[in-house]
């Protein structure tokens, strides 16, 4: 569930040479402590990402088929949780 939370905050916060993010047709499966993200943009490009949680942060990096990058840190202090994208 903090995994979809956190891709509904990125989506908000993707730059322009991300607007297509997240993309549609995305899948997640886990990988130890990581979860993998693939899917396809309404443009037709690829991306590719993986998040992982430490304690109260998270890390997560997707790149695109264009080699357009995204890459979040997020911190959670009780209910709040702010995320950063760059």
């Amino acid at each position: 569930m903090k995994t979809l939370a956190l891709i509904a905050v990125l989506a908000a916060l993707a730059s322009p040479a991300a607007a297509q993010f997240p993309p549609q047709n995305m899948t997640s499966s886990r990988l130890g402590d990581f979860t993998v993200h693939n899917g396809t943009d309404a443009n037709g490009n690829t991306w590719n990402g993986t998040t992982t949680q430490l304690g109260p942060y998270g890390y997560s990096n997707f790149t695109d088929s264009r080699g357009h990058t995204l890459n979040c840190t997020s911190s959670t202090l009780g209910s709040f949780t702010t995320t950063n994208c760059n």
